[in-house]
């Protein structure tokens, strides 16, 4: 990889859902530095790297993990990294929590001129406040950082569907929302999760909202499909309930009201699929929705009328120039959308 010049780049990490572009043998990175918070992210990462690389080391001899204690010196490890691999392979050595390293700038020398039959992963258990000076600013110039940082919205979406890929099943994007929904967005809940439907499915099937009703732990007093299903029937109380408590529990308001659009689109268009006598799963297909969601709004029987339909997709639009444009808090937002679309 070649270097970027220091003076006109900003050293900056990738995601750590990056380093997967890094694990091939044409790929290999000299360096992984893994940080953040997240420490269930990194240790799966840190794992998912070993496998990549392990491949490719001839010798036991050629590989070490060592997990540090508070203020360890690594000076002799780093050493190490240096030496030539006992085997005609690669050599492996992994350092873990690096926020223990009494003296962190032993790895300047290092990463300034890298053993070419090395790699050298480290993981760091915290966010690095500023990545402007060594060792980090050229771990970053490089490209070698990755970042732990939290998943949200599509991120967290797109990483349940490589989360099934990688456990031999699949799940459409809907779904993985709803999952997602149900369960929550610890990543460690939704993975425990995952083994379970494929424990239940076996390999190359796929994961269903059907399944998810009825196999998945929900950790949430409400979720969406709650707000969906008490708007449905115009119950204003309910929806204000509902919609609270996901605020509360940190839904953003424009996930909800990207939710809601959905959900008020379908129902338009629900009512030009039952003119064609087409059964819900070919109708949700044609809509491009779960079957559930079209199911969800084919009973929105208070939306029946185009009038409350048209009402709601103004009152939704009004509602998301509200957060985009104005100061007004999310709760606030949300009881003015309810009152608008369900009378005050």
């Amino acid at each position: 990889m070649k270097k970027k010049d220091s003076s006109t780049v900003k050293a900056e990490a990738q995601h750590l859902i990056k380093i997967y572009d890094y694990l091939t043998e044409e790929s290999f990175l000299p360096v992984y530095f893994l940080f953040g918070a997240d420490t269930f992210a990194l240790e799966k990462a840190v794992d998912d790297v070993i496998k990549a690389i392990e491949p490719f080391v001839a010798s036991d001899f050629d590989k070490e993990v060592l997990r540090l204690d508070k203020k360890q010196e690594i000076g002799m490890v780093i050493s190490s990294a240096s030496t030539y691999p006992f085997g005609d392979g690669k050599k492996l050595i992994v350092i873990k929590s690096f926020e223990n390293v009494a003296d962190k700038k032993i790895l300047n020398e290092y990463i300034s001129n890298p053993s070419p039959f090395t790699v050298l992963v480290i993981t760091h258990n915290d966010k690095i406040s500023s990545l402007a000076s060594d060792p980090y600013k050229t771990m970053a110039l490089e490209g070698w950082m990755f970042e732990a940082r939290e998943l949200k919205g599509v991120e967290l979406i797109n990483w349940v569907i490589r989360e099934a890929k990688i456990k031999k099943t699949s799940i459409s994007n809907d779904d993985a929302a709803a999952l997602i929904e149900i369960v929550g967005e610890d990543k460690n809940l939704l993975e425990q999760e995952l083994i379970k439907f494929y424990n239940y499915l076996g390999s190359d099937k796929e994961i269903t909202f059907d399944l998810i009703k009825s196999l998945a732990s929900n950790t949430r007093e409400f979720t969406i499909f709650n707000l969906l299903d008490a708007m449905g029937v115009g119950n204003k109380e309910k929806a204000l309930q509902i919609g609270y408590n996901l605020l509360h529990n940190g839904t953003h308001i424009l996930m909800m009201l990207s939710t809601l659009n959905k959900y008020f689109i379908t129902i338009v268009h629900s009512k030009e699929l039952m003119k064609k006598d087409l059964q819900p799963r070919e109708a949700a297909l044609k809509a491009d929705v779960s079957e559930y969601f079209y199911k969800s709004c084919l009973k929105a029987n208070y939306f029946r009328s185009e009038q409350k339909v048209n009402r709601a997709i103004r009152a939704l639009l009004s509602a998301d120039l509200s957060v985009k444009t104005t100061n007004l808090d999310q709760k606030t937002i949300f009881t003015l959308l309810v009152a608008e679309i369900l009378g005050n």
